[in-house]
């Protein structure tokens, strides 16, 4: 059996605690920030995602949901903020979408669309427009899907 001197013991943990720390030091220093969160202000859309069919979501379900600018007709709409859900239960289904305050303009659209994916397949999705934060609208919709014909 070979003893090692209580000194040199000390010294390796002592490296280690370090090492560690740094470690957890630059990852937490290099973690990308949200923008919606980097400004220190942040604000949310929040609802529920659900669709009237009896049917269960498998464990491979996946479901979508998206902040979208949809001011200009021609063109196809500005993501402001999405979430990627993957259900621990069935619907209804929480969300929260976080955005920067900054980039919502009164005089602009805005509406939360979602969709349920199942192996990559689409299974629902909105069909209807779901409008927030503008011109009266609410930040809080409660979201009802329907059933896509695959």
């Amino acid at each position: 059996m070979v003893l090692v001197p209580l000194q040199l013991v000390r010294r390796r943990l002592d490296f280690r605690v370090r090492f560690t720390a740094a470690v957890i030091w630059t990852c937490l220093a290099t973690a990308v920030v949200p923008p919606a969160l980097a400004g220190g202000e942040s604000a949310s859309v929040t609802g529920t995602v659900a669709y009237r069919e009896r049917i269960a979501l498998t464990p491979e379900a996946v479901v979508e949901v998206q902040l979208l600018d949809v001011s200009l007709a021609d063109a196809s709409a500005k993501l402001i903020a999405e979430q990627t859900i993957k259900p621990e239960h069935q619907v209804p289904i929480p969300f929260e979408l976080v955005y920067d305050p900054a980039t919502i303009d009164e005089r602009y659209t805005y509406t939360v669309r979602a969709t349920i994916r199942e192996r990559g397949r689409l299974m629902f999705t909105t069909d209807r427009s779901y409008r927030v934060l503008t011109r009266g609208a609410p930040n809080h919709v409660d979201l009802i899907l329907v059933r896509t014909s695959n």
